[in-house]
């Protein structure tokens, strides 16, 4: 979309997404500021954020919803505390908002929650409908637990979860159990389907990080794996853009790429990978 003339944009953490910044816009003449506490849609509900930047140029070709500032209700965070975790997430390659969730104090923060992925890909004969039904709902990404109990509600969907649980087919975990800096050298990215020409130029005029990224592995053949890291070092572009990149379904992340080519079970199990990346590991094994 095109800016216009006095309106300011600006990127948003919200707490129904800690992992993403989203763009909204001021109305002219709002005072909003960097850490700032404000109230946006999401979806079809209304959530809290925390300004973490401000966008000089706005995304084009897409209808930016409008936020609204919380500032005489509730006190805005440090530009120093927002300014230190923006830098420290470029640095270490991960999302804003695992940062941001580790400095905030306990009581600011939204009760985590549960999500289930499944155990494996081996799904039993003797399963129910209903049963069978949850099981796909959840998939290979997983799913958080409030969204299977408002997808299923008035089918005892707890019943449900507890019963696959001790089945041993799904597994609950704590959302963003992990350290935010774990693992994420290691983390790698893997083309699921290669762009043509026209889609890379498509994708340059709404997300140009997004573009050159997807051009960057295009033009790296024979290498099924790529770090993330490196990436985007060579590109400029943030975590966010990989989550973004495979929400759109052009790439699949893979979270510990050591894991991957030490022929870890689990994560060769969890990972449908295609023939070219099955040989690579195996090249990769043996070297």
């Amino acid at each position: 979309m095109m800016k216009e003339e006095g309106r300011r944009y600006f990127q948003v953490i919200t707490s129904a997404d800690w992992n993403t910044a989203f763009t909204y816009r001021a109305e002219p003449g709002d005072e909003v500021g960097i850490g700032e506490i404000v109230q946006v849609s999401f979806g079809h509900q209304r959530v809290k954020g925390i300004v973490v930047e401000e966008v000089k140029t706005p995304p084009a070709n897409v209808e930016l919803k409008p936020l609204k500032s919380l500032s005489e209700e509730l006190p805005a965070l440090p530009r120093s505390l927002i300014e230190m975790i923006t830098t420290s997430a470029a640095y270490y390659f991960v999302s804003a908002g695992s940062l941001l969730r580790a400095a905030l104090p306990p009581g600011l923060l939204k009760k985590q929650g549960y999500r289930y992925r499944l155990r494996n890909h081996r799904v039993p004969l003797f399963l129910t409908e209903s049963e069978l039904e949850v099981v796909s709902f959840i998939g290979e990404k997983g799913k958080a637990e409030r969204a299977i109990k408002l997808a299923f509600r008035g089918k005892s969907v707890g019943k449900l979860l507890d019963r696959l649980s001790k089945l041993e087919i799904i597994v609950r975990e704590m959302e963003d159990d992990t350290s935010p800096v774990e693992t994420v050298k290691r983390r790698a990215v893997a083309l699921v389907r290669s762009p043509g020409q026209e889609d890379l130029q498509e994708l340059k005029k709404r997300a140009p990080k997004q573009a050159a990224v997807l051009q960057r592995m295009v033009s790296a053949t024979g290498e099924p794996f790529q770090l993330c890291a490196e990436l985007a070092q060579e590109t400029g572009c943030g975590y966010d853009t990989f989550g973004a990149l495979e929400k759109k379904g052009w790439v699949r992340l893979f979270q510990d790429f050591r894991s991957l080519v030490q022929g870890d079970r689990h994560f060769l199990n969890q990972y449908h990978l295609t023939d070219e990346q099955q040989t690579f590991l195996g090249e990769f094994q043996r070297a």
